[in-house]
Order: structure tokens, then C-alpha cells, then sequence
């Protein structure tokens, strides 16, 4: 929740949190990563620092079922690799393996 604010100016309250997904260790930098999942009402204004690239505002069923596996030979390593796409944007690394596990649940409950 820290990181949602100091990179994009986002303030999550305990309350809006729903749950909590599995940690995603990145490849290169090592870093682990813990995902949370949250529901905000009113979206504000967003402002990105310099570790964010791009905020996008995606619809999440239709960009879900972008999933497809990595075909980039340099992603590869010994962990699953998976893109998702929008627009001219391919979500992949560690973000892509959280929007997977958001795929799972989704699948598993049978809402895509």
C-alpha cells in the first residue's frame, strides 16, 4: 500500500482492501513483491513517479482474457512466462504473473 502511494499518488484505506494474492519475486533485481487487491469507489487524479512507466485504465475482463504465454526468448527463464496486451501496451515480467494469479481466480469462479 506504501508503494501504491509514493508511485502513483494513490491512498488505499484498509477497508478498501478484498485480498491479498501470492508474492511474485522479480528476475532481475530480486525484489519480492506483495500484491494486494483492492476496490476504490472514486478514482483520483493519478501521478506517476519516475519508477512508472505508464497508468492505464484497463477494462479488466476484456484485458484478462489477453492472457497468452511469453514469446520473447529473452523473458525466459525457469519460472512460467506470460504477456498480457492492450492496446499498443504487453504487460509482462512481474506484473504479468500477478495479472495471472487475478486470472486463475477468475477462471476458478467461473467469471471468465
Amino acid at each position: 500500500m506504501r508503494e501504491t502511494r509514493e508511485e502513483i499518488d494513490l491512498e488505499i484505506k484498509r477497508e478498501q482492501i478484498t485480498g491479498q494474492l501470492n508474492s511474485v519475486h522479480t528476475l532481475n533485481s530480486g525484489f519480492t513483491i506483495t500484491p494486494f487487491v483492492a476496490v476504490v469507489d472514486d478514482l483520483p487524479t493519478l501521478k506517476q513517479n519516475f519508477e512508472v512507466e505508464s497508468i492505464l485504465n484497463i477494462p479488466i475482463i476484456p484485458f484478462l482474457k489477453t492472457l497468452e504465454d511469453d514469446p520473447d526468448p529473452n523473458h525466459k527463464s525457469i519460472q512460467e512466462m506470460h504477456i498480457f496486451k492492450f492496446n499498443e501496451y504487453i504487460i509482462w515480467g512481474a506484473s504479468a504473473r500477478i495479472l495471472k494469479q487475478i486470472v486463475d481466480i477468475f477462471k476458478n469462479n467461473k467469471l471468465i
